[in-house]
């Protein structure tokens, strides 16, 4: 009687079975060898369900699968979970020393491994799983791989060597290698000589039709200007004294440069030195000099990179002002926060000159706001009702309420204006749009800012400014400029620095109250200012600026004041 498992086979059939087959190698070939006993000098791997010689079951210890392992010094080994076992064709390891030079894993003849595991890549012939042979190239050419010029190859490994193959840049047909191709090789058209689409471009078709890509908002600050573009990026430029621009920097760019880490801006406002955006999420987010809590954060520290406005959400306007910042949330109220030394928070106190106020406060008595917007230091609100109501700063009687003030605590119904559809705050001065393209201004008018003819040096009630049809509108440092519905820009006021537009400067201290139409700009859309300085978008979406350059403003690179419009740089 023998043990369980005394195997039946002779010593030489069991080291045939064993060593060399080692597949369905049982005790007595019907009876897997978990339940029989191997012959003598074998074990049992019974996870594979074979007899092995002790050794299989140490050299793999540890091992990957797949790693090369040898029998007594002989190759021709791989280890599958930890057993040392014969490698072969189609067992998905690449065994070199079997003599294969591939292994997929299957035995397929008509794929890229043969089933014999040897690529036949260097007979001159195109085999399967092989691109080209030698000279062999299987009928491709460059022109048949999309190129117009060159010579195609063969690589040692039998695949395409098309590097001698070359396109046209400059034939109007855009290559899988090309971003563009305008039918010409000149740069500054949107497509480059290299047919690369460039900066601020966008190309399409073949030949390659490109365009500017268009600007649809845009803050001009105190010395520095925002825009979004409608492929969602936002670019400022100008003054960077204290990271206004959101670049993560302190350097003031002569053209736009695109600020980081805010997707989704929905709005935009730019103010004496920070900026304020709107994000599709309807919170608010700001960046730049906080040294009145301006950025509301709660702090008064600067930041270069944007900061959420503390405790606001649902905000649909911002606007960012001299040393403070208000917004209007989509309940209809009005919230401030920043410089209070004029009353310009609207929450019924004043704080001292340099005294901070970094959390946002509600405006007193303040319902049903839809637009708001802020000067130096005064703040305006268009009601749902379409009636105007400011505070703040009133020495000049830029409140609007026939009167004047150092400072207005709450909100003031402006006077002899019934409705409006728009309004901007200047330094010390107002100017509101009406729906049927009046522009009525009050305050401060030693420049002629009004707009109405007069050298009246305020004007603490609206005056009528004399353009007619105006649709958008603009209040600067001392100017003010309006598009009409022809597209014409006109301005008035301060002109030292060619901020009107019209080829001219005048003295410093010189008036200029009528209106001048701003040169070779005939389809204006929108004007934007805060500052000694204009600019405006035209119908393809370009911006051109004037006036005032010292620090970048007009975007244009060179520095220099301008009395004409001149196209921002394009990026």
């Amino acid at each position: 009687m023998r043990n369980p498992g005394v195997g039946a086979f002779t010593g030489a059939v069991v080291t045939t079975l064993c060593v060399l087959v080692l597949t369905g190698c049982k005790a007595d070939n019907t009876t897997p060898c978990g339940d029989q006993t191997c012959r003598s000098g074998f074990s049992c791997d019974t996870i594979h369900d074979v007899c092995v010689v002790p050794a299989q079951l140490e050299v793999c210890v540890g091992e990957a699968d797949g790693s090369e392992c040898a029998i007594n010094g002989t190759y021709g080994y791989v280890c599958d979970q930890e057993v040392c076992l014969p490698s072969e064709c189609g067992d998905g390891i690449l065994d070199v020393h079997s003599g294969e030079q591939c292994d997929d894993g299957n035995h397929i003849d008509d794929d890229a491994c043969p089933n014999n595991c040897t690529l036949n890549c260097g007979d001159g012939t195109v085999n399967p799983g092989e691109e080209c042979d030698g000279n062999d190239l299987d009928g491709e050419t460059c022109g048949t791989r999309g190129f117009d010029t060159g010579q195609l190859t063969c690589e040692l490994n039998c695949t395409f060597d098309e590097s001698q193959c070359a396109v046209d840049c400059g034939n109007g047909t855009v290559h899988s290698t090309e971003g563009c191709d305008d039918d010409n090789t000149t740069s500054g058209d949107g497509c480059s000589d290299t047919c690369d689409v460039e900066g601020g471009w966008e190309c399409q078709g073949e030949p390659s039709v490109c365009t500017t890509i268009p600007y649809n908002a845009l803050s001009g600050g105190g010395a520095h200007v925002c825009a979004l573009r409608s492929d969602d990026t936002t670019l400022c430029w100008g003054f960077n004294s204290h990271g206004q621009l959101g670049d993560g920097t302190q350097q003031s760019q002569f053209v736009p440069t695109e600020m980081n880490g805010l997707p989704g801006i929905v709005a935009i406002s730019a103010g004496g030195y920070h900026t304020c955006a709107i994000l599709s999420d309807g919170t608010l987010w700001c960046w730049g000099s906080n040294a009145y809590g301006q950025l509301g954060d709660g702090t008064t520290t600067d930041s270069l990179t944007p900061v959420q406005v503390a405790d606001l959400t649902g905000v649909t306007s911002v606007s960012a002002g001299g040393g403070h910042t208000c917004a209007v949330k989509s309940d209809g109220t009005a919230w401030c926060w920043g410089k209070n030394f004029h009353g310009q928070l609207g929450n019924l106190t004043t704080t001292g000159e340099d005294v901070p106020n970094p959390d946002p406060v509600q405006v007193d008595s303040m319902s049903g706001a839809s637009i708001i917007k802020v000067g130096a230091e005064h703040t305006c609100v268009i009601k749902s009702d379409a009636t105007v109501w400011c505070w703040g700063w009133n020495n000049q009687g830029q409140v609007g309420d026939n009167s004047i003030s150092p400072a207005e605590t709450s909100p003031r119904q402006v006077v002899n204006l019934p409705t409006a559809v728009d309004i901007d705050l200047g330094f010390g001065h107002t100017c509101a749009l009406r729906s049927n393209g009046e522009v009525l201004c009050w305050g401060w008018n030693l420049a002629g800012q009004l707009g109405n003819g007069s050298s009246v040096s305020f004007s603490q009630t609206p005056v009528l400014a004399d353009v007619t049809n105006a649709t958008a509108i603009v209040s600067g440092f001392a100017h003010s400029c309006a598009v009409l519905s022809n597209g014409t820009a006109w301005c008035w006021g301060w002109n030292w620095y060619g901020q009107l537009g019209n080829s001219t400067t005048t003295g410093e201290f010189d008036a200029n109250p009528d209106p001048v139409q701003v040169n070779n700009m005939t389809d204006a859309v929108l004007v934007s200012t805060k500052g000694e300085y204009t600019c405006a978008t035209r119908v393809d979406g370009t911006v051109w600026c004037w006036g005032r350059n010292v620090v970048g403003q007009l975007g244009n690179e060179n520095g220099l004041n301008s009395s004409v419009p001149v196209a921002v740089a394009i990026r």
